[in-house]
């Protein structure tokens, strides 16, 4: 039994150490309709945007984004959300095209990730300053020059004088031109504000807070070793809740029966441990994968019977014990993540387990346990 126990919690450890892993260099989530582009060319667009920039590695690894059809009008919209520090941020944008709504969603990623990205876009060239073309004056007859004088009729007497001469009329001069406007100065680009301060277009996702904490369910399989007198395996269940970087959990948990080496007469005993693990966490940092401390309690009921005896006597018996955990949280898709325990328990109860006059099993000092489970987030 101590072979299958080792056998299995060397493969709880591999498997868990492989998931992380993998998802740690693992690329942005990208999940759209068969006519939008692919997710290498959404990656491509974002590299292209921070080409020049300095950001953490794995920076894409904090975002997942999701392309659906809005009904009825047709449209694309993207929800990007965005998981750093236990806290979740979420943006939806939306266009009549996904070609558009793909440069939109590259855009908002790369101003999260580098808020002082400035923008690649040429501005506008400023259109040309308008000139009025002044008009030819026309040439006007100078000052004093008589027009030609008709014929005097024959009749006409030499006395008679000659009509006045019209007064010169005054020189026009050419209206002054316009004085051109002066030129339209291009407007400057507006900076662009980062992922997190952007209005959503729609229904928004606030990180986890006192006030509106995230609440999960999980299953788990887990393995002890000290409570019984051989290392065991079990299922367990649990919710949790979490809040910025502190987390609460509580799991119940079941262990296969184990019994003791058999005496000269054939007597043993067969051990039961049904128990619940309440767990109070903190994690001073995390992005893609969360990594608690926690003090633990443990509560539930140990159970021995004896067996191969004539008479048979049970002992059920309070299990009761305080200790330590590390709890790591990778996140393996959107609201779903891979958890994995362990952890030290100090047993509170009377250790030693009697039957008719001799002593059949002693707790160990220490108890240690392991646990590895999918959890589902629900807010």
């Amino acid at each position: 039994m101590r072979d299958t126990f080792r056998t299995w919690r060397a493969w709880l450890v591999a498997v868990a150490l492989v998931a992380l892993v993998g998802r740690a260099h693992a690329d942005l989530a990208w999940q759209a309709p068969a006519e939008c582009p692919p997710q290498a060319q959404v990656s491509g667009e974002i590299e292209r945007l921070l080409a020049g920039s300095e950001y953490p590695k794995g920076s894409l690894n904090e975002f997942s984004l999701t392309v659906t059809r809005a009904t009825p009008s047709g449209a694309f919209v993207v929800r990007i959300t965005r998981t750093q520090a236990g806290a979740r941020q979420e943006r939806v944008v939306e266009a009549a095209d996904c070609g558009e709504l793909v440069q939109a969603a590259a855009l908002a990623v790369a101003l999260a990730i580098n808020p002082e990205l400035e923008a690649t876009a040429p501005p506008p060239a400023p259109p040309p300053p308008l000139v009025p073309t002044p008009t030819a004056a026309q040439p006007l007859p100078a000052a004093g020059t008589a027009t030609p004088a008709t014929a005097t009729p024959a009749t006409a007497t030499a006395a008679s004088p000659p009509p006045p001469a019209p007064a010169p009329a005054p020189a026009l001069q050419p209206p002054p031109a316009a004085a051109p406007p002066p030129p339209v100065a291009p407007p400057p680009p507006t900076a662009a504000t980062p992922f997190a301060d952007q209005p959503p277009t729609s229904e928004t996702e606030t990180p986890g807070s006192f006030t509106n904490p995230h609440v999960s369910a999980f299953g788990l399989v887990s393995a002890d070793s000290g409570s019984m007198p051989e290392a065991a395996l079990g299922l367990g269940a649990g919710a949790a809740m979490a809040a910025e970087a502190i987390r609460l959990q509580l799991a119940l948990e079941f262990f296969s029966s184990t019994e003791t080496d058999p005496d000269p007469n054939g007597a043993y005993a067969r051990f039961g441990l049904y128990r619940a693990h309440l767990s109070g966490c903190y994690s001073p940092f995390g992005e893609r994968i969360l990594l608690f401390g926690c003090a633990a309690l443990q509560a539930g009921v140990l159970r021995a019977a004896g067996r191969g005896v004539p008479d048979v006597h049970e002992i059920n018996r309070a299990w009761l014990a305080a200790g330590a955990d590390l709890l790591v949280l990778g996140t393996l898709a959107d609201r779903t993540s891979l958890q994995l325990r362990a952890g030290v328990a100090r047993p509170l109860i009377e250790r030693d387990y009697v039957m008719n006059g001799a002593s059949v099993h002693q707790v160990s000092s220490w108890v240690f346990d392991a646990a590895l489970g999918v959890e589902f987030r629900f807010n």
